[in-house]
C-alpha cells in the first residue's frame, strides 16, 4: 500500500535569526521528520551567513534557490527559476511572520514561472493563497 506524504516547508525566526525547515506530513495528518533544509550554497553563495525572506537581498536569494533545489531536484531548473520566485514569493513574505509552505504550492508557483508567466500581478492578497503566514507554530518545530 502506497502511503502518500505531502511536505511542508516552513520559516520561522528563533532569537531573531530566520531558520527554514521541511517536514514531512502523512496522509492523516501524521507529522514526520523535521529537518533544516539545505541552503545550497554549492549552487550559489548568495549569503553565507543564511537564509532569509521579506526583501529582494542575498537572503531571500539563497531562500528561493533552497526551496526550489530541495523540491524540484533538478539543480540546473532551480537555478534558471530562483530570482524570480525571490521576488515574486519570498522577498513579498513579511519579514517578522513566520509561514508554511506546501510543496505541492511551490510546484504550482515553480510550474507558472517555467511556462514564463509574469508574478508582478500576484498581490498580497494571492500571495497568501500560496503562503500561509503564522500558521506553523513555534512548539511544532520542537518536536
Amino acid at each position: 500500500m502506497h502511503t502518500q506524504r505531502e511536505t511542508i516547508y516552513f520559516g520561522v525566526r528563533l532569537q531573531g535569526e530566520a531558520r527554514v525547515y521541511k517536514r514531512s506530513i502523512i496522509c492523516g495528518g501524521e507529522a514526520g521528520l523535521t529537518t533544516a533544509i539545505d541552503p545550497r550554497t554549492d549552487l550559489r553563495n548568495h549569503s553565507p551567513t543564511g537564509l532569509e525572506w521579506g526583501y529582494c537581498g542575498s537572503g531571500p536569494a539563497q531562500l528561493a534557490l533552497a526551496l526550489l533545489a530541495d523540491h524540484l531536484r533538478d539543480d540546473a531548473l532551480a537555478l534558471s527559476l530562483y530570482q524570480n520566485f525571490k521576488r515574486c514569493v519570498v522577498a513579498r513574505i513579511e519579514r517578522d511572520l513566520s509561514w508554511t509552505l506546501p510543496a505541492s504550492r511551490l510546484a504550482e508557483m515553480a510550474a507558472a514561472l517555467a511556462a514564463n508567466q509574469i508574478c508582478e500581478s500576484l498581490g498580497r492578497e494571492h500571495l497568501a493563497e500560496v503562503v500561509d503566514f503564522n500558521a506553523y507554530k513555534l512548539r511544532k518545530t520542537n518536536g
